[in-house]
């Protein structure tokens, strides 16, 4: 999510209501996924698809090379 996140600064999208916005959720609601609030299934499908990543990119661990 975090990635998501710093991609979206990169192209000027600086403020959480925005990137809420942008990535199909509230202002609230991205601000309960940064504290830790788990991201469910309907959800992450959405913020997956407005990112242009692949389909479960989100259930991924970014610390475990895939091949």
């Amino acid at each position: 999510m975090l990635t998501i996140l710093h991609e979206l600064e990169a192209e000027g999208v600086r403020s959480v209501r925005e990137q809420a916005e942008i990535l199909g959720t509230s202002e609230r609601g991205l601000e309960a996924i940064l504290s830790g609030r788990p991201i469910d299934d309907a959800l992450a499908r959405e913020i997956e698809w407005s990112a242009h990543k692949p389909l479960h990119w989100l259930d991924r661990d970014p610390r475990i090379e895939s091949d």
